[in-house]
């Protein structure tokens, strides 16, 4: 008996002693063989006392360690516990929820759990909460608590109404919760959600077939791809291995099979093989049909996964690329153009056959070693080419040299043009260098006859330019000989004729006297050609002096001066700043005189008379115009405006003898310059020029 237990004993002793003593009752007599029985009886009876409180002593004991285990257990339990109220408070809380939430277990007693859950899932949880208590088998909700420190956690909340205790029958009945932390679980259903919706990308946008084919249980699937790549709708068959032979065309059967038990029996990963499967629409589709064997621990193929691949399109474009291959070695053989390329690793060249025939060598291979190449060129050639390699390599661009190489057998030297360019990788380093390859050989042969020709040309052309010269000399000096010698016996028959009329135009009739005056007129007519050709003949043979010169300047000294000459005449006169231009100040200033000479002529009689000179910037040069009001003149015959003794209205119109525009081209072309003229008839003209 512990101490607790006999002080208690004690207790109840004296209280018992108490109440007898104070009892009205009295103990009768007893024979002293009763006594000594009742005797026996208490003190059994006491003995049976004892042993009863040691067996409860012992009882109790049990219940404290039971107690003190279950305490420990509920603390220490792997998940959260509490008891909740039905107005949701926190009853009873364990110390693994307390710790999950970072506080202590006291803390939670009396609060709302929602107050702890994000506030969006705790408006969830408090909205769902009585039917927990509606739900005997409980109810169930995942939520996310805040902590007081760090990041939130993913909780699932479980709850079940306590069972009701008929030793209790006025105690409401509380709500059993559990708690555990599903963060991980969260993190990992939602890491497989996009797991899930990548692989479902992947499908949907894959133009392969996916296949998975289970050899334990033969279980096969397949995405919708592997069926419309043959022109099938997803639900048109019920895929399964058979359908896969069915399809497959006969001669690629056995072949197939093959390929599949040899990499069943091996111990490799990978299995690969390429066929034929019938297509709807009657043709057959290659596939290329790869997987990966999935093994146990014996080594045996337990499930294999793979895709199919349509090889209809990259069949095609090697089609077309043999062809294209084709074509391009036809072609260089027509062109007789040879392409490589050199490996910069093993140093090999692959040249095509036009390439081997241009340097005379058997294609026994498709690769010749770059020193076969390099002894078969000119040794004084062989620092022009290193020098060529040196730039592609420096610049990593391209380049392009000719060189002379000896083919085997032959006697005469070939020359051969070849361009090169350089492929480098990600880092810059060189990998390749490709090219084309070409004899020039009779390309050169026929360059240095034409260059022969051209020079032997360039003699003649320049023996016959100074006879031309020579000849262009004594012409204009015969014609300036001519017109000058001409004007002394044309004047004495202007002299004789003027006499004649002067004394003797009485003694003529009417008709003698209108034959005379033609003499005049005609002799005077001569006289002005005569004139008008020793000026152009003059111009031609002056030497010039070119310095900069104010064509503004000479402009406004011509207009000033006609306009001396007939003060009566109102004519608006416009003069643009122009830049100074670079000329002979004589020859520029008769050709300016020349041009508005012309525009005040052809502007007499116009309702508005108009003369303007100016300049603008054409191609890089300056270009100076003169434009009139004047009568203008038909653009069809501007072909015979610069020329000798050239008139396009009649000489009683106006006066002139056709020779003024004439001079002025041939002081422009002096110049090394451009004169055109632009026109409608009444609508004025525009002189335009330009000095070289």
């Amino acid at each position: 008996m512990n101490t607790g237990q006999e002080k208690k004993f004690n207790e109840l002793w004296e209280k018992a002693e108490s109440i007898l003593a104070n009892s009205s009752q009295t103990i009768p007599e007893q024979p002293a063989a009763d006594i000594r029985n009742l005797i026996h009886d208490l003190s059994v009876y006491q003995i049976e006392l004892e042993l009863q409180n040691e067996e409860l002593r012992l009882s109790q004991q049990l219940a404290e360690k039971a107690r003190d285990s279950y305490a420990l257990l509920y603390h220490q339990a792997p998940v959260g516990y509490m008891t909740m109220s039905r107005q949701g408070l926190i009853l009873q809380a364990n110390q693994t929820l307390a710790d999950m939430l970072e506080v202590e277990p006291s803390f939670l007693i009396g609060k709302q759990l929602a107050n702890f859950m994000d506030e969006s899932d705790g408006r969830i949880f408090l909205g769902r909460f009585h039917a927990f208590y509606n739900n005997p088998s409980g109810k169930t909700i995942d939520v996310r608590f805040r902590k007081q420190q760090g990041p939130h956690f993913w909780g699932q909340v479980t709850g079940r109404v306590e069972p009701h205790n008929p030793l209790s029958p006025g105690q409401e009945s509380q709500l059993l919760v559990i708690v555990r932390n599903i963060t991980e679980q969260k993190r990992t259903q939602e890491a497989l959600q996009k797991s899930e919706e990548r692989l479902n990308l992947v499908l949907k946008g894959t133009s392969d077939g996916v296949w998975d084919w289970d050899l334990v249980t033969g279980q096969f699937y397949c995405s919708a791809k592997w069926l419309t790549m043959l022109g099938y709708a997803p639900d048109e068959y019920a895929v399964d291995i058979a359908l896969w032979q069915r399809l497959m065309h006969p001669d690629d059967q056995e072949r197939a099979q093959k390929k599949f038990q040899e990499a069943l029996a091996g111990s490799g990963e990978h299995y690969e093989v390429e066929n034929r499967l019938l297509h709807k629409a009657g043709h057959y589709v290659p596939i290329l049909t790869r997987g990966y064997i999935l093994r146990n621990e014996q080594g045996s193929g337990v499930r294999i996964s793979g895709t199919n691949l349509d090889l209809s399109e990259l069949k095609r474009i090697e089609e077309e690329l043999r062809e294209s291959e084709a074509r391009l070695i036809q072609a260089q053989a027509v062109a007789h153009i040879g392409s490589w390329e050199r490996n910069m690793a093993t140093n090999m060249i692959w040249a095509s056959p036009e390439a081997f025939k241009i340097y005379g060598l058997e294609r026994t291979s498709a690769y010749l070693p770059h020193e076969v190449v390099a002894q078969m060129r000119f040794p004084d050639d062989q620092a022009h080419v290193e020098m060529a390699w040196q730039k592609l390599f420096a610049q990593k661009g391209s380049v392009d040299f000719e060189f002379r190489i000896l083919r085997p057998h032959e006697q005469a030297p070939r020359v051969l043009y070849s361009a090169a360019s350089l492929v480098c990788d990600e880092t810059g380093s060189p990998v390749k260098v490709i090219g084309v390859v070409q004899d020039i050989t009779e390309r050169k042969e026929i360059e240095e006859k034409i260059q022969r020709l051209n020079a032997e040309l360039e003699e003649r052309v320049k023996t016959r330019t100074g006879q031309l010269e020579a000849a262009i000399r004594d012409l204009s000096s015969l014609s300036y000989s001519i017109a000058h010698d001409l004007r002394t016996p044309l004047r004495a028959v202007n002299g004789f004729s003027h006499a004649l009329q002067e004394e003797y135009e009485a003694q003529l009739d009417e008709t003698g006297q209108k034959y005379l005056q033609r003499v005049i007129s005609a002799s005077l007519h001569m006289e002005q050609l005569l004139e008008g050709l020793l000026t152009f003949l003059q111009i031609s043979r002056m030497d010039i002096h070119v310095k900069k010169v104010d064509l503004g300047n000479l402009a406004s000294q011509s207009f000033s001066e006609l306009r001396v000459i007939q003060p009566e005449r109102r004519v608006e006169f416009i003069c643009r700043p122009t830049q100074p231009a670079l000329a002979d100040p004589r020859l520029i200033r008769i050709a300016i005189h020349q041009l508005i000479s012309n525009a005040w002529k052809f502007t007499d009689g116009r309702d508005r008379q108009r003369i303007e000179f100016g300049s603008f910037e054409q191609d890089g040069k300056i270009v100076f115009f003169i434009r009139d009001s004047g009568i203008g003149f038909d653009m069809t015959y501007n072909e015979k405006l610069f020329g000798v003794f050239q008139r396009l209205h009649p000489v009683g119109e106006f006066k002139g003898i056709g020779i003024g525009l004439a001079i002025v081209k041939r002081i422009i072309d002096r110049h090394g310059g451009t004169i055109w003229a632009e026109s409608a008839l009444d609508q004025g003209a525009t002189f335009y020029f330009s000095l070289g």
